[in-house]
């Protein structure tokens, strides 16, 4: 049974909490387990809560759901809380019509992706890439990172934008399939969303093709085997250069700015070629080819199920096994475009606002620009660009030291007050 009243939520003795309100304090706080699981240092919690936190919002608005999201960092974790934008009697009507609202647009998304979102996404990285990093001036540099934040904040707007057809279709088509042939036939149908590619495959594909160029090398037996990442490099030359040059703008940090791309320490794609070329793997495209062949087959079965079916029914299921294979590509493309890319960009050009304080003797190294908020890195720039002489060696470093204290500590899922009647659904 529910709690009637709000339930204050008890802390861990190892998590306690510095509320800088008392209204933060009595509101309830989930941790953001999907897209910041780990303790983040503070540049990497203002650009994800500016650009998820804007970005998911603007959805909510735009598809006129009753709700709105906010994203804090408590001990260097991130957790969000949802607040309601419409009476709660009014709760219940507005869910539902934001809901049937996102299964109207749902239809239209992946064009829009096509034929708007995606030539979006892609001329503002022309944007980033045209800007000259290491040849610009201190305010030059101090505007664009200003700027690339607000792109970003763009950026993740598009991204929940079309979340919908990543979130629901798959599960829709499921349902339907069940209804339609069986309980017992429910995992089937993931076998027919399978989609002709995605990023994601070719990703990996041009990375067996790097295995294979490596293996046919004179010397590939000894740098598959006890090579360097030097050698390794040196031997693939132009071949992995290009592959980086497209593919290699991702990061495994799951901060989301403050890790090293592939393209910058490229060690987890040597890693992976090696593996390839050591384990003799097949093409991943005949394989992928294979599946593809069983997925026709599949479609097809269904397909003489539904032969006494109404047509009505059969145009049922066109229309959502071909939302659902669109959900399925757009999982791998949009992370491909945005959550790699996008991020990617504006990380770059952090750690060139990094090396410009580095180089003055404002902080130690260029990754200690991580532990400074954008509003200081902002101010330190204007600073910089003044030519005034300061330090902020002791700051960095004391975050840092918190960073990794915090490291260290699992945070709870749930902080401050669990709202009456128990955890909303909306709080995930």
């Amino acid at each position: 049974m529910a709690d009637a009243d709000p339930q204050r939520i008890t802390l861990p003795a190892d998590f306690p909490v510095e509320w800088n309100s008392p209204e933060d304090a009595d509101r309830f706080w989930t941790r953001d387990r999907m897209h910041q699981p780990f303790p983040v240092p503070v540049l990497a919690g203002d650009f994800m809560e500016r650009t998820t936190g804007a970005g998911m919002n603007k959805a909510h608005e735009y598809y006129g759901r009753p709700i709105r999201m906010e994203r804090r960092r408590f001990n260097c974790y991130t957790f969000a809380t949802v607040r309601m934008v419409v009476p709660p009697a009014d709760m219940p009507a507005a869910s539902r019509q934001g809901e049937q609202n996102t299964l109207n647009a749902t239809p239209e998304i992946w064009e829009r992706w096509e034929t708007e979102w995606l030539p979006e996404v892609k001329g503002l990285l022309d944007w980033w890439d045209r800007f000259n990093l290491p040849g610009a001036s201190v305010p030059s540099l101090r505007s664009h990172l200003a700027e690339s934040f607000e792109t970003s904040v763009r950026c993740w707007i598009i991204h929940f934008t079309l979340a919908p057809i990543i979130t629901g279709p798959s599960s829709m088509f499921r349902d339907l399939y069940t209804d339609l042939f069986g309980e017992d036939r429910g995992l089937e149908s993931h076998g027919l969303t399978l989609t002709e590619d995605n990023k994601s495959l070719e990703t990996d594909r041009e990375l067996w093709v790097l295995s294979q160029y490596l293996r046919g090398l004179d010397n590939g037996d000894r740098l598959i085997e006890s090579g360097s990442d030097d050698d390794l490099r040196t031997a693939l030359g132009e071949r992995l250069d290009r592959y980086l040059a497209i593919y290699g703008h991702r990061s495994g940090d799951a901060s989301g700015l403050a890790g090293l791309t592939w393209f910058e320490d490229p060690s987890p794609v040597l890693a992976t070629v090696r593996a390839y070329a050591k384990a003799d793997d097949p093409d991943p495209g005949i394989d992928h080819g294979h599946r593809l062949a069983e997925r026709d087959r599949l479609i097809d079965a269904a397909r003489d199920r539904l032969s006494g079916y109404p047509e009505s029914v059969t145009k049922q299921f066109d229309r959502a096994l071909l939302l659902a294979q669109q959900g399925t590509r757009m999982q791998e493309d949009h992370a491909f475009w945005i959550d790699q890319q996008t991020n990617a960009r504006t990380h770059y050009v952090a750690m060139e606002a990094g090396r410009r304080l580095a180089s003055a003797g404002v902080i130690p190294t260029p990754a200690d620009v991580n532990h400074l908020g954008l509003e200081e890195v902002l101010e330190a720039l204007d600073r910089l660009a003044a030519d005034e002489s300061f330090d902020l060696t002791a700051l960095v470093e004391e975050r840092a030291a918190d960073l990794a204290y915090w490291t260290q500590i699992d945070a709870p899922a749930e902080i401050g007050m669990r709202p009456a009647g128990g955890r909303p659904d909306t709080a995930s």
